[in-house]
């Protein structure tokens, strides 16, 4: 199947704008012209799979767009339309911010709060019909990591991935999103599923708020790769409000878990960044993220509290 390439296609007498090209798989996210509906193109098989999950999610009352209509563009590419839970992600919203004032607006940030509270209820109300035995090593794509950067040593992840899924064992197995970051986030809700995997809960809602400090280097062309950054007050804040979400859910001090779930994301990070690297011919961003995950290992093998404020300042290369 071709990907499309127009920037505006007409489809169900609506015209769609070009929002981009999809990161898994083949095909193109397009907006309706007013802003009320998103159109995901792709083939048949794959597109079938995504109605259906995106239904299943939407009746689990997770905060997710609603399926409104699906169907065949042409031979090989298949469509659905589901409503719009807002134009503009948080991570766009964050990054205007933060590059105007140096700063998140606390107005945005409570909101962002609030769809990661939603996220987390919806979570722990359906692990009951999980059924599904979670691999954590296979979500979080330990092999290919091992695999990519033998000069972290095999044995020392291997370690640290045990002593994590050790401490995490007797959480809640959720269905999770696996890249649960405000770029994915909006006011109306989260959307892009496509890391999904089974895992304990608090992998998505803990890693949230760290999510942007991994990008937390320069491009060869002197540009800032971090978006956005939170004050540690507001990631108090928000690691208060999932704690008390999932403390009325029976939970207890979910945050406690927050440097085992670093380490884990800080392995998903790196993974198939050598592929990355190789198709940009350029190696900076996979260095910056070995040696942020490299930190992650040393630290918490040695049970020493992992600063993600440090993230970006300890490149060893």
């Amino acid at each position: 199947m071709e990907v499309l390439k127009q920037q505006q296609l007409q489809l169900e007498n609506t015209d769609w704008d070009f929002v981009k090209a999809r990161t898994i798989g083949q095909g193109i996210v397009y907006l309706s012209i007013n802003g009320d509906r998103y159109l995901r193109t792709g083939p048949n098989n794959s597109i079938r799979d995504e109605v259906e999950f995106a239904k299943t999610l939407h009746d689990m009352g997770f905060p997710t767009p609603e399926v409104l209509s699906n169907g065949k563009i042409d031979a090989d590419t298949y469509y659905f339309t589901e409503s719009s839970l807002g134009t503009r992600t948080f991570g766009d919203l964050f990054r205007e911010e933060y590059a105007a004032t140096g700063v998140i607006e606390e107005t945005s940030f409570d909101k962002y709060c609030r769809i990661a509270s939603l996220f987390l209820v919806a979570q722990l109300k359906s692990a009951p019909s999980i059924r599904e035995q979670g691999n954590l090593r296979d979500g979080i794509n330990l092999d290919n990591v091992i695999e990519e950067n033998p000069d972290l040593g095999k044995e020392d992840l291997e370690e640290a991935f045990a002593m994590a899924e050790a401490s995490v064992v007797n959480l809640p197995q959720v269905l999770t999103h696996g890249d649960l970051g405000p770029f994915n986030m909006l006011p109306g809700g989260v959307i892009d599923f496509e890391h999904k995997f089974i895992a304990p809960v608090g992998y998505d809602v803990i890693t949230s708020p760290f999510t942007g400090r991994f990008w937390n280097f320069t491009a060869p062309d002197g540009t800032s790769q971090l978006a956005y950054d939170f004050s540690e007050k507001q990631i108090r804040k928000y690691l208060d409000t999932i704690d008390a979400t999932a403390s009325d859910l029976g939970l207890e001090d979910l945050s406690s878990f927050t440097d085992d779930m670093v380490l884990l994301k800080a392995i998903w990070e790196t993974s198939f960044e050598k592929q990355i690297a190789k198709k940009l011919g350029n190696n900076y961003r996979w260095q910056n993220k070995r040696e942020t995950l490299r930190y992650c290992i040393n630290q918490y093998v040695a049970s020493l509290p992992i600063d993600t404020t440090t993230f970006g300042k300890h490149l060893g290369y």
